[in-house]
């Protein structure tokens, strides 16, 4: 549930200065799974001048980098300053700084936008020069039992200073807040189209990233590993269906909500073609598939239609021996969709063709298919095992159906 008293007093764009600023503080050095991590913790309301205590708080932080392999930021803040907000995730971003929000903290509209600046360390360990930003993929990281909401920028001026002057100039900076948001979004790794609903929330409320679809279109580590794929005790349809969908709009940081819609459409223009064909071809369909000296299967199934309206785009969801993976292919029909691989029928070939639709930033995202992957979009991440649950219970295991 959204903390009330948390959403009040974030997205404050204030013209008068603020009583309390983030406590920022090195908490040193530890190992976590075998990774050596230099901590910087940053906690309470974002406030003009706490990028430069940050970076004041960095330079010891940052020293001695054969001692550790990851410089992160543990935010921990209800929100305040957009303007601020905006200019410590551009710096996390130019100084390699990954972001993190622990279990148990809360990270609300200003924190949420510094949040996004979570970045891999550069391969130099230096930081980017003035003026420019890394392409570097962001490195941003959540916990079971931690909250993450954004917030439009709104405006709290204290009424002793409601004058023409201060609510122009206000505006003036809420506007210009997210023109530059706008601007900055493509290089903090989130598609410019997505920010309306970031941004749309009214005063008393806030996009919450606790569904499966808003922490993988932001490319959000969610860092509850405790659901496995090698521990399923089977797939179903619909795990399979909902794998493909989420995973051709999130590869490209959009959501996937109307995916589920598009998809359903496309499969009824495909069995219609098929009747009126007469080649007895369905829409979804299980085959077995050689993986070197043993066999797996797969499933198949149209999701969407191409850019030209030609062919459909056929997902092919691959099991590969506890490591589900999916690749996308375009074609016309089943027939179409397999002939290149009848001479050489195995997992390996099926991953290597040169003509599957490798999206335009596929090859960035660092995550690869997870068991959330596998529900509804629109699944909240406390309910991920539960659905899990409920689709191996009403479905049947695909492993025994291929042919």
């Amino acid at each position: 549930m959204i903390r009330a008293s948390v959403i009040a007093a974030a997205s404050v764009l204030a013209i008068t200065s603020a009583a309390f600023a983030a406590e920022v503080s090195w908490l040193g050095i530890n190992e976590q799974n075998g990774t050596r991590v230099s901590t910087i913790r940053f906690e309470g309301p974002v406030e003009d001048g706490d990028t430069d205590t940050f970076l004041r708080v960095l330079q010891p932080a940052s020293e001695g980098v054969g001692q550790w392999d990851r410089l992160v930021v543990q935010l921990n803040s209800p929100g305040g300053s957009y303007p601020e907000g905006l200019l410590l995730a551009e710096t996390f971003r130019r100084q390699g700084v990954a972001t993190e929000v622990a279990s148990g903290d809360y990270c609300y509209s200003a924190c949420a936008i510094a949040f996004l600046g979570g970045s891999e360390r550069y391969p130099d360990v230096e930081p980017v020069v003035e003026g420019t930003l890394s392409n570097q993929l962001p490195d941003r990281s959540l916990a079971k039992g931690a909250e993450l909401g954004f917030h439009a920028p709104y405006l709290n001026i204290p009424a002793s200073d409601y004058t023409a002057e201060n609510v122009q100039d206000a505006y003036r900076l809420a506007v210009d807040s997210i023109s530059i948001l706008i601007g900055l979004a493509d290089h903090l790794h989130v598609e410019p189209a997505e920010l309306p609903r970031l941004l749309a929330p009214g005063r008393d409320e806030a996009f919450v990233a606790d569904d499966v679809d808003a922490i993988r279109s932001l490319w959000i580590n969610y860092t509850d590993y405790s659901l496995q794929p090698r521990n399923l005790r089977s797939i179903t349809r619909s795990m399979v269906a909902n794998a493909c969908i989420n995973r051709w709009y999130h590869t490209e940081r959009r959501s996937a909500l109307a995916g589920y819609e598009i998809a359903e459409t496309v499969r009824s223009e495909f069995e219609l073609g098929s009747r009126l064909l007469g080649n007895g071809e369905e829409a979804f369909g299980v085959l077995t598939i050689g993986q070197g000296a043993v066999h797996t299967w797969i499933a198949y199934l149209p999701i969407a239609m191409t850019s030209d309206g030609k062919n459909f785009v056929w997902c092919i969801f691959d099991y590969g021996n506890n490591m589900p993976n999916v690749v996308y292919r375009a074609a016309g029909t089943v027939e179409e969709l397999f002939e290149p691989y009848r001479d050489d029928w195995n997992v390996w070939t099926l991953q290597s063709r040169s003509d599957l639709l490798l999206r335009s930033r596929e090859a960035q995202i660092a995550q690869s298919l997870r068991v959330l992957d596998m529900v509804p979009a629109d699944t909240k991440l406390r309910e991920v095992e539960d659905m899990i649950d409920m689709l191996q219970r009403s479905e049947p295991d695909l492993a025994k159906l291929a042919k």
